[in-house]
C-alpha cells in the first residue's frame, strides 16, 4: 500500500508491505503548502503547482497502488480552499484522501513511532512525542495505553513568515509557545516526567543528521529512528547554521529550508526548556508511516 501525508511544508509518501511490516520506498518533497495561508487564508496557486508536481514525482518513484491513502493536516485544516484542493488531488490521483484533525494526526505519529521504537533499543511505553510541522505542532505523551495529545497553531512556515528578522523571530515564537510550553508542564505534573523525550519531523531528523555529518543529499532515515540530540547538540548545529550563509545552509537542510529550520530550532528549544529533558531520541518515521500502520492493522481513521 502507499500512505501519503500531505503537510503544509512538504510531502512524504511510503510504500509498505502491510505482510512484512517492511518500508519498500520513500517519497519526500519540500512544496510549503502553507506559503503565505497565515496572511492570504488560502492555498495559492503557486504552493498548489508545487504539490501536483511532487505527487506526479512520487507517482514515477513509488508506482500505483490499488490501496492508496492519503492524509491532509494543518494548512488544509486552516485554509478556505483546503477541502477544496484536496478534492481536486482525489480526482487527479485516484487518492483516497482525508482532512484530520490534530489529535488524528498526533494519534497516528505515536503510533509510528512507538512501532519504530521496537526496532531500537530505546523501547518505552512512557514518553514524551513531539512533531514540529509546517503548520502545527503536536505534543503527545504517553504511559502504558493512555494518550494525552494537544495541537498547537504553531508550525514553521507560519512562523517564519509571520516574524522576519532573527531578533523577532525568537521572541514571536516564545510567545506564540506559551501555551504549548503550560500544556507540557501541567501534563508532566500529572503524568508525572515520562521515561524519554521523542521527536519526529523535519526540524529534530535535520538536527540529528547534521550531527551525524549528513547532508540534505545524503541523508539517510535508517540512521535516524532511535538517535539522540541533546540541547547541546542543538545548539551548536544552531549556532553553526547562522554562522553560514543562505547558500551553504541549503545543501545542509534542503532548498527552501533555510528559513524554516531556524524557525523550527527555535521552537525546538522552547520545548526542551519547558519539559525539563536535556537528552531526546529522534525518529524519521511519523505522519506517513502512522497511516500505513493503521490501514494495515485496519484501524478506521477514515
Amino acid at each position: 500500500m502507499i500512505a501519503i501525508d500531505l503537510g503544509s511544508n512538504t510531502v512524504r509518501a511510503v510504500k509498505y508491505d502491510c505482510e512484512t511490516g517492511k518500508k519498500l520506498s520513500t517519497f519526500e518533497k519540500i512544496v510549503k503548502t502553507a506559503d503565505k495561508t497565515h496572511s492570504a487564508g488560502v492555498i495559492n496557486d503557486e504552493a498548489k503547482a508545487r504539490v501536483v508536481a511532487a505527487l506526479e514525482e512520487m507517482n514515477k518513484k513509488l508506482g500505483s497502488d490499488d490501496k492508496t491513502i492519503a492524509v491532509a493536516t494543518a494548512v488544509y485544516r486552516k485554509a478556505k480552499n483546503g477541502a477544496e484542493f484536496l478534492k481536486e488531488l482525489e480526482a487527479k490521483f485516484g487518492l483516497k484522501a482525508r482532512i484530520i484533525d490534530g489529535e488524528t494526526e498526533a494519534f497516528l505519529t505515536a503510533l509510528a513511532v512507538e512501532e519504530a521504537m521496537k526496532g531500537t533499543e530505546q523501547s518505552s511505553d512512557s514518553f514524551l512525542l513531539v512533531d514540529i510541522g509546517g503548520g502545527s505542532t503536536e505534543i503527545i505523551f504517553k504511559k502504558g495505553d493512555k494518550l494525552t495529545m494537544e495541537s498547537f497553531d504553531v508550525g514553521i512556515v507560519a512562523m517564519a513568515q509571520k516574524y522576519r528578522g532573527h531578533d523577532a523571530l525568537e521572541k514571536g515564537i516564545k510567545k506564540e509557545c506559551f501555551e504549548l510550553k503550560e500544556f507540557i508542564k501541567d501534563t508532566m505534573y500529572a503524568f508525572l516526567k515520562p521515561q524519554m523525550f521523542c521527536a519526529t519531523a523535519g526540524t529534530p531528523t535535520t538536527v540529528s543528521a547534521l550531527k551525524m555529518g549528513m547532508d540534505y543529499e545524503s541523508y539517510d532515515w535508517s540512521k535516524i529512528n532511535g538517535s539522540t540530540v541533546g540541547l547541546d547538540d542543538v545548539d551548536k548545529i544552531f549556532t553553526k547554521l547562522l554562522k553560514i550563509s543562505e547558500g551553504e545552509r541549503s545543501k545542509l537542510v534542503g532548498v527552501g529550508r533555510e528559513d524554516l529550520i531556524i524557525a523550527g530550532i527555535f521552537i525546538f528549544k522552547e520545548i526542551f526548556e519547558a519539559s525539563g529533558f536535556r537528552e531526546c531520541r529522534v525518529f524519521d518515521d511519523g505522519l506517513r508511516e502512522g497511516v500505513a500502520l493503521a490501514a494495515c492493522k485496519k484501524i478506521n481513521i477514515f
